[in-house]
């Protein structure tokens, strides 16, 4: 459920390998390595983040740093990774640690995701081995297994161990948590509004409400003086969209005055699969649970 008030929509920049361009063979280094230059993105819609970067003395306490299990070894070719909300599957692809480019400057593993049509993309690469030039190498290990695929959220999160050699001035180790953000989330059905074009537009989940799939959205408003009365709703888009896809975008258009001074108004989405509609939850007093749709009109177009 939303209600009507401004919102800033923010975008988020992603860092890629950040070392120093390779010209010639180089004599000194601006800066060490760090945990964030183990893996580069793909895919720009997704977002790279370092969670940890710490050194030897992370893994000393008890309990230790979960990515200590990377200096355990590599993963194996073809490691499940998980599975996001919109049934997208995530894997280290098979062919096990390749040359990612001539000469050659990186060597790892290919992350990829394939999708319920059954063809896959790289979304990024894990280097496991960085030649710097001269006698200076990088290092780095993921762990046997170690991957963390949070399907809730839509991430990944990636344990590493970093060793530079060659590079006297720089940590012997160091041990860290990567996240990959930007995955199919598992939420409910994401309203948002934008004043200047008096529209709402709405984010299909993977799973809306609940369901496998939708058959419908349908967008509703009403005064919040009158909540949880649902019978004082009135429909917007009915329906706003027929069997939309996870992840598409649905469109509805706000022909509603402003509120009165003093007023608010909600708008809402609900769900429509067969004879089953839903309404998304509520939170009460520190609980989740399903808002009551019984009381809601008929969508009728």
């Amino acid at each position: 459920m939303w209600t009507r008030q401004r919102a800033v929509v923010g975008t988020t920049l992603f860092t890629a390998w950040a070392l120093l361009t390779l010209m010639g063979t180089p004599t000194a280094w601006a800066q060490c390595p760090t945990i964030g230059d183990a893996v580069e993105l793909v895919q720009p819609a997704l977002t790279l983040s370092v969670v940890r970067d710490a050194d030897s003395t992370a893994c000393g306490g008890v309990p230790a740093a979960w990515e200590c299990h990377a200096a355990d070894g590599n993963p194996v070719p073809g490691l499940r990774i998980g599975v996001d909300a919109a049934g997208n599957s995530y894997d280290l692809a098979s062919n096990g640690i390749i040359e990612l480019d001539p000469g050659p400057i990186h060597r790892g593993f290919l992350l990829e995701r394939l999708n319920k049509a059954g063809s896959s993309e790289i979304i990024a690469r894990l280097f496991t081995q960085v030649f710097l030039g001269g006698n200076a190498t990088l290092t780095i290990q993921y762990g046997t297994g170690q991957f963390q695929f949070d399907a809730v959220n839509g991430r990944i999160l990636i344990p590493v161990y970093l060793r530079p050699d060659g590079i006297a001035s720089c940590p012997l180790t160091r041990y860290g948590l990567i996240e990959i953000s930007g995955l199919p989330q598992m939420f409910d059905t994401l309203l948002t509004f934008v004043p200047s074009g008096q529209s709402l537009t709405a984010l299909t989940p993977g799973l809306p409400d609940g369901f496998r799939s939708a058959d419908s959205l349908q967008v509703w408003a009403g005064d919040v003086a009158t909540l949880p009365d649902w019978s004082q709703a009135t429909p917007m888009a009915c329906p706003a969209s027929v069997s939309p896809a996870p992840g598409q975008l649905v469109n509805a258009t706000d022909t509603l005055p402003d509120p009165a001074t003093g007023r608010a108004r909600y708008y809402v989405v609900a769900g429509q699969n067969g004879t089953h509609r839903r309404l998304g939850r509520q939170y009460i007093n520190g609980i989740f649970s399903a808002r009551n749709p019984a009381l809601l009109p008929v969508c009728a177009p």
